[in-house]
């Protein structure tokens, strides 16, 4: 069964999945049947993603420029949703192996994942790792309502971030690791984004407009937020607002569903997930300046939340 994510939307479908079919995994101690990794994942300039291409969810990795595409999972799971450590070393992502969604954290080439969630029911996602790679920020609807936590990579020490019983999705850290940048509403349509300190406190609301403004990403130079938003057409896009909140600009509105942005780390460009031919969603990278779209996937089923290093 391949379960395609569209951010909070989906976290409703989970909630309903999880609550009326109970999908039991074995926790595995590997990926099952490995296949033989040639991408240099040692290097920069790598792509990880999640892909339905195979039968069911799995992490990939390529090469910036599309090639070399690879898988690193391999379990009847899904596995979903990577984000690199600082160092490049280790990959965080989701997987419902063990019967719920829970957070893993394994090597750049899949080796040996380990729950960092175990025993917390229901969903754990949307991991993002602290820039100086000792804490993990995620998206938690473990007290009955979606709200953020930060976690030690080892997952212990968990803190509640956000307290607004309403649906809270974690974004990702600012560069130096003193704030968080996060989107919080009553619904999907009504999303605003969001920075604070790493404690919840000093909160700043960065957009004010009724719209599904989701799924934000801090640049790594600091200055901009980019995310996804439907903005005033009922289909998703790629923004840039300033961390003031100030000059808002559309970097991808081509009247298809855009989201779940991610920053190059020189901050050149922005991949994507997009839908192209026959709705299947394929990953894309943008140039922040020139606007310039090159799609990198062409599978016949989901490829999608991508995060470079």
């Amino acid at each position: 069964m391949i379960i395609k994510m569209n951010s909070l939307r989906i976290m409703q479908v989970y909630a309903l999945l999880f609550t009326g079919i109970i999908l039991i995994w074995c926790c595995e101690s590997d990926n099952g049947t490995e296949g033989v990794i040639d991408i240099d994942l040692d290097s920069s300039g790598i792509i990880a993603f999640t892909s339905g291409r195979d039968g069911n969810n799995e992490i990939y990795v390529m090469k910036s420029d599309g090639s070399e595409q690879t898988r690193i999972t391999y379990h009847p799971a899904n596995d979903m949703s990577p984000d690199w450590s600082p160092d490049g070393h280790k990959l965080a992502f989701i997987s419902d192996r063990n019967g719920s969604m829970d957070i893993f954290i394994m090597n750049a080439d899949g080796s040996n994942p380990v729950c960092i969630t175990p025993g917390s029911e229901g969903f754990d996602g949307y991991p993002c790792w602290s820039p100086d790679g000792t804490r993990i920020l995620f998206t938690s609807d473990r007290t009955g309502d979606w709200e953020v936590f930060i976690m030690d990579v080892d997952g212990s020490n968990v803190q509640q971030i956000t307290f607004n019983q309403a649906t809270s999705e974690a974004g990702s850290f600012s560069p130096d690791g003193n704030r968080i940048v996060i989107n919080v509403g009553s619904g999907f349509n009504d999303q605003e984004i969001y920075i604070m300190d790493i404690d919840g406190s000093n909160v700043i609301q960065l957009t004010f407009n009724n719209l599904p403004d989701i799924l934000p990403k801090w640049s790594p130079d600091g200055q901009h937020i980019v995310f996804s938003s439907s903005d005033s057409h009922d289909t998703e896009g790629i923004f840039i607002i300033n961390t003031d909140g100030s000059g808002r600009q559309a970097i991808v509105e081509r009247l298809t569903n855009d989201f779940d942005p991610c920053w190059s780390p020189d901050g050149n460009y922005v991949a994507f997930q997009t839908a192209y031919d026959n709705n299947n969603d394929e990953v894309a990278i943008v140039h922040i300046t020139s606007g310039t779209i090159t799609r990198l996937t062409n599978s016949l089923e989901w490829d999608s939340t991508p995060a470079w290093k």
